[in-house]
């Protein structure tokens, strides 16, 4: 079953497969973009999904870390663009 999501650390849509046979599943996966841990809270009934939430896996990360990162990206590109409902100039 493949479910998308955006992730808490980088805003960026993604799409994760879940295993539709265990009926409650929490565990914790890198995000395919930023690399931050993220932990994923799942429930299925009768193979539906009923109940999905992904949050950061590690709330010691502080805020200074996740605007670097948020900076990193925006150097990337050598338009300005909006991150996080802010323009970014580089």
């Amino acid at each position: 079953y493949e479910h998308n999501y955006q992730c808490p650390f980088c805003w960026e849509t993604n799409t994760i497969l879940l295993d539709t046979s265990v009926k409650k599943q929490t565990y914790i996966e890198d995000c395919e973009i930023c690399c931050n841990p993220l932990e994923f809270k799942v429930v299925f009934k009768n193979e539906e999904l009923v109940d999905f939430k992904v949050t950061p896996a590690d709330s010691e990360i502080s805020l200074s870390n996740r605007l670097a990162n948020y900076f990193f990206k925006c150097t990337l590109n050598a338009n300005p663009q909006l991150i996080e409902n802010r323009l970014c100039f580089v």
